[in-house]
């Protein structure tokens, strides 16, 4: 027998139920870390009782250095090997240890190095009072790592999978900890529209609202407490926020409150959260386009009202156009997103250590879509690029995300049609001993509450049609949940989607998907760098584990790959054709930019460049490490749209087909080259200049039109600068700068990466410094990961706002700060 079988028991332990239990004992979590893997560097813990636990109970926490005591509601305690501990909730029925690892680091400064001759491994091992904790019944865990080798001062990223309770405490293990989620979502009165080019023509404001109620549903059931006929999450702290973004930002708040809790069961019309649900399909579109205040009155909200830790999911059609908004940062700040979240102080949005899950609704790589892309890859987010028909897919994916390292996986996302004179379609999907929940839907659209034009049978390998646990049906979609092993026998889950009698006999549009709530694999993808730039390789990690063990050589199964990839490069299409960009006022304008891509895109040779094409050979990823498969992807000349299809395909505790499907993508963007980037200088008038610019990388590549709000001037000294402009909405900038001297130092950013410097009349030509492969890391002052709970002292805070440059694009900020410093020294010398 293969040496990992021996070590894996399919045998997954069932749950405890319903029993209390004193907690007179030492109970123990263990980590597990390939030597490869960011470390996981902040566990919380879930102690739930049916009686509460009173300020001043202690828990005695044990490390090789020593023992401590730790006081329920007591503020932040470093234990005697470094680590810290933070438990909250005295007084109720629940508490949260907050367990912060600091012991295996290097430096307390980056989350992301490990000490050597470790690999990030340990044990967690606590013994509470037996007079305070005497009736528990359940306990929940949630773990924590850096986003990326890139981001390594927060641990905001939702990790499973390489913890597994050796000791655990007496009830039932109840999965996740409680979370916050803020819809924040554009309402502009640009999402009135079709996405041009898209093949269902389905107006994006009615593709949201069927997104967001399948989004809200969806999450209702996966957290819904036990039922009559079996088990639940039990998740009733859960909150959900609605927050519109049109020409300001518009927080909604239910009974006085932003951030709503879910109701201790399932109810269809009294759940709380179809407040939420019967707003937005009520509502509609007006305005502009203010992004950047809808994300920062998500955050301070939260930040006034603290429970669970945050997520946010952020969806736009269109380039912000009001402030505050999401730009560049400049000085210390290269290379980071930032944002006016408290007016009048601009910080990066890593400060607040909230992932941001982004939705961009384009027909290709445009530059919103690029900004969406980097902020959720700077915040242990995922971005969604998709066409209004194509929004309820990407908000159920964005929700598997939040929930990623917790509880949810896909087997099926499938956007399809039933032809006409066609009544049925079925698909089936592998259902495995492995999974304790089905979540099967079907979605569709329609402006009618009455208009749902199919129905869906799911029938199981026995052939019945087992009643689901819990139904939720909504204007445009139905979704079931089936809880195992009491629904049926493992095996193929026929999913049938029929028309209804009656309607009719046009082509209809639906999507059906599956998900299953995982009980002991994880299966988690991401990769290794925030920024993707267009000839640099990509290389995607996937993690795999079984019970809180790294999976070795996928029990003989295999993991693969199908890579998408743009057709063209937008930026340089946009450069070399022409077309009328003509730029409409109104409610919404229309920026020249976004009218000369409307005209292109009724041309269907353009439309093709555009897209994007999957490849047709199935790569392999190879294990470079226990539980750890890795491809590099090199063919990434052309900037654009690239997106890896995963399937995981193995054998089950009973043999039977286990089989996963995830989708990652990501932007690869122009990486601006200052010796290929054309810059001319001419002067107007006594500090007046006008200076043109065209961006392109190494290999070529156009940056394009769309960028005006990411050419930036970056002046020492007096002076300013008027926005930039591409008069020809060819990418070719113009930038005016008043009140400037002709020996002023300045540095020239394009995307937030240098392309030239110099005195105003004598700039030079700035090549990007490569990066360094995570040996540079984000610093910080403490290491703290920020994150949720009640408000925390001070000193216990994200300490972001004072971290140091990270990986390349912390170089890149030195690289001009250093620059700037000498050009001072040598003109104060030479006084």
């Amino acid at each position: 027998m293969p040496r990992h079988s021996k070590r894996l028991s399919w045998l997954a332990l069932p749950f405890l139920l319903g029993a209390t239990g004193s907690l007179a004992a030492t109970h123990e979590l263990a980590i597990s870390a390939p030597a490869t893997t960011i470390p996981i560097t902040r566990v919380k813990v879930m102690l739930e009782s049916t009686t509460p636990i009173q300020n001043g109970a202690t828990l005695n926490f044990e490390t090789p250095m020593g023992n401590t005591d730790v006081v329920v509601g007591g503020g932040p305690v470093n234990l005697a090997n470094g680590d810290n501990v933070f438990i909250v909730g005295a007084g109720t029925n629940a508490i949260i240890i907050d367990y912060k690892r600091r012991d295996v680091l290097a430096a307390v400064d980056n989350l992301c190095g490990i000490k050597p001759a470790q690999d990030g491994s340990g044990t967690i091992r606590f013994t509470p009072d037996a007079t305070n904790f005497n009736n528990l019944t359940g306990y929940r865990t949630t773990t924590f790592a850096a986003p990326s080798v890139d981001q390594c001062t927060c641990s905001s990223r939702r990790v499973k999978g390489l913890t597994n309770w050796t000791l655990p405490p007496p009830g039932v293990n109840r999965g996740r900890i409680p979370m916050d989620v803020a819809l924040v979502l554009d309402r502009s009165g640009s999402m009135d529209s079709a996405t041009p080019g898209d093949s269902m023509n389905v107006q994006k404001w009615l593709a949201l609202q069927s997104a967001a109620e399948q989004f809200i549903h969806f999450w209702e059931v996966e957290g819904l407490d036990p039922l009559n006929e079996t088990g639940g999450s039990g998740l009733g702290r859960d909150r959900l926020a609605l927050v519109y973004f049109e020409s300001d930002s518009e927080p909604t708040k239910f009974n006085g409150k932003l951030f709503v809790e879910r109701a201790p069961a399932l109810m269809d019309g009294g759940h709380p959260w179809e407040q939420a649900v019967s707003h937005v399909n009520a509502n509609i579109t007006a305005g502009t386009t203010a992004m950047g205040g809808g994300i920062r009155d998500a955050l301070a909200a939260w930040q006034e009202d603290k429970v669970n830790d945050l997520t946010l999911v952020v969806m736009t059609d269109g380039m912000q156009n009001v402030n505050p908004m999401v730009k560049d940062g400049t000085g210390p700040d290269i290379g980071f997103k930032v944002l006016e979240v408290t007016p009048g102080t601009t910080e990066r949005l890593t400060n607040h250590c909230v992932p941001m899950l982004t939705v961009a609704v384009a027909s290709g790589a445009v530059p919103y879509a690029d900004l969406m892309n980097a902020v959720s890859q700077q915040t242990a987010g995922q971005n969604h690029l998709t066409t209004s028909s194509g929004t309820t897919t990407a908000f159920a994916q964005q929700l598997v995300a939040a929930l990623k390292g917790n509880t949810l996986a896909t087997l099926l996302q499938s956007s399809t049609t039933l032809p006409s004179g066609t009544n049925t379609a079925s698909r089936t999907v592998d259902v495995d001993g492995t999974v304790q929940s089905l979540y099967v839907n079907l979605g569709w659209f329609t402006t009618s509450p009455r208009g749902q034009p199919v129905t869906l049978k799911v029938t199981a390998p026995d052939g019945s049609n087992p009643k689901p646990v819990a139904v939720k049906t909504g204007r445009s979609h139905v979704l079931n949940r089936y809880d195992f092993p009491k629904a049926g026998p493992v095996g193929k889950w026929q999913l049938t989607v029929s028309r209804i009698p009656g309607t009719a006999s046009p082509a209809i549009p639906y999507q059906l998907s599956a998900y299953v709530q995982e009980k002991s694999l994880d299966f988690q993808l991401s990769l290794d760098k925030v920024r993707h730039s267009a000839g640099l390789p990509l290389e995607v990690v996937a993690q795999v584990s079984f019970d809180g063990k790294p999976l070795e050589k996928l029990n003989n199964g295999e993991l693969t790959v199908m890579v998408e990839t743009p057709n063209g490069a937008l930026g340089t299409l946009m450069h070399e054709t022409r077309a009328e960009g003509r730029g409409e006022q109104g409610p919404d304008p229309v920026s020249p930019y976004q009218g000369k891509l409307d005209t292109l895109m009724k041309d269907p040779e353009f439309l093709k460049k555009m897209g994007t094409t999957v490849g047709k050979d199935e790569l392999a990823l190879k294990e470079t490490a226990p539980g750890i498969y890795k491809l590099g992807f090199k063919n990434t000349q052309t900037p654009g749209t690239y997106r890896f299809h995963f399937q995981l395909l193995m054998k089950g505790p009973r043999g039977e087909p286990l089989r996963r499907t995830e989708v990652l993508e990501t932007q690869v963007d122009v990486l601006p080259f200052g010796p290929n980037t054309e810059v001319k200088v001419t002067k107007v008038d006594t500090g007046s200049y006008v200076l043109v610019l065209t961006p392109r990388d190494e290999l070529g590549n156009y940056v394009g039109p769309g960028f005006e709000d990411r050419v930036v001037v970056q002046i020492n000294g007096k002076g300013r600068q008027a926005p930039a402009t591409t008069p020809r909405i060819d990418g070719t900038y113009e930038v005016r700068l008043f009140e400037i001297d002709d020996r002023t130092e300045i540095i020239v950013l394009v995307n937030g990466t240098p392309v030239a410097k110099g005195p105003v009349t004598e700039l030079e030509p700035v090549k990007p410094v490569p990066p360094d492969n995570g040996s540079a890391r984000d610093g910080g002052t403490g290491g703290d990961d920020g994150g949720s709970g009640p408000p925390v002292p001070p000193t216990e805070g994200c300490p972001c706002k004072h971290t140091r440059p990270s990986g390349s694009t912390g170089v890149l900020g030195l690289v001009a700060l250093g620059f700037l410093a000498s050009r001072r020294r040598k003109h104060h010398d030479a006084d």
